[in-house]
């Protein structure tokens, strides 16, 4: 999956986000069907591989009903000046969710992400498990994920000896995940969102920090601040990326995002 084939993924996201948002209005009570979702847009900084202000653009949309949860996210960062782009991202995930008891579950997930400043043109991953529900309290919440998958990775620079002939490496996964949610308020809150995913090839780390707090009816600002990490790139990039996002989040639909 190159950046190119990101990108169809990412506008038609963005567009459903959109349009649940716009039909819905802002001072109207939350709706109390299976959908909810956000989209969120505002300013993004980076730091790593690409150093630049720019612009970052977000969707999300969930459908739950009974045991079953499925979630689909999609962003893009974007940066211009003269003379060319200076950051361009895209992170796309699919994922499914079955509740078969109270505090445990199984999942399925898929996620992609193209950097046209990183070692890695893109690295997709796919993964099975099971995730346990450690904390569930009024105002804190823990969820614990842990299974098998695989993923693909296209060097910028192809290794002399490639797994395949396209030039992409090819590994065995084993992924592992946290979420956890603090309500601080009825008006504000915090989440955390971090995952390990280990191969053969590269060990890449990801931490995701929002703090949000409510302006008026389904409006919030999200601070943000997002630290990527690979073990292993190619001779002259960084290891390390990070993105600080301010931005304004339209939440609808039936619990909101």
């Amino acid at each position: 999956m190159s950046r190119n084939a990101l990108r169809p993924m990412l506008l038609v996201m963005a567009m459903t986000g959109a349009g649940a948002a716009v039909a819905q209005d802002s001072s109207a009570p939350p709706a109390e069907g299976p959908w909810s979702g956000s989209v969120s847009g505002g300013y993004l900084g980076t730091t790593g591989n690409s150093k630049a202000s720019s612009a970052n653009v977000t969707a999300r949309i969930e459908y739950a009903e009974g045991p079953w949860t499925h979630t689909g996210r999609a962003s893009a960062n974007l940066a211009s000046q003269r003379e060319g782009s200076t950051a361009e991202a895209y992170t796309v995930l699919g994922r499914t969710r079955y509740n078969f008891a109270e505090r445990f579950y199984a999942f399925g997930s898929v996620d992609g992400i193209a950097d046209r400043f990183s070692s890695f043109e893109y690295q997709v991953s796919e993964a099975v498990g099971l995730g346990w529900n450690a904390i569930q309290r009024p105002r804190h919440r823990l969820d614990l994920e842990a299974g098998p998958g695989f993923r693909q990775s296209k060097l910028r620079d192809a290794p002399e000896t490639p797994v395949d002939e396209s030039g992409t490496e090819n590994d065995v996964i084993g992924l592992g995940r946290l979420e956890y949610e603090w309500t601080i308020s009825e008006n504000a809150s915090f989440l955390e969102k971090a995952s390990v995913t280990a191969g053969e090839n590269n060990t890449f780390y990801e931490s995701i920090s929002e703090l949000k707090a409510g302006l008026i009816g389904n409006i919030s600002l999200v601070l943000g601040y997002i630290v990527r990490h690979n073990t292993d790139v190619e001779p002259g990039f960084r290891k390390t990326d990070t993105q600080t996002t301010i931005s304004l989040e339209y939440a609808f639909g039936r619990k909101g995002s």
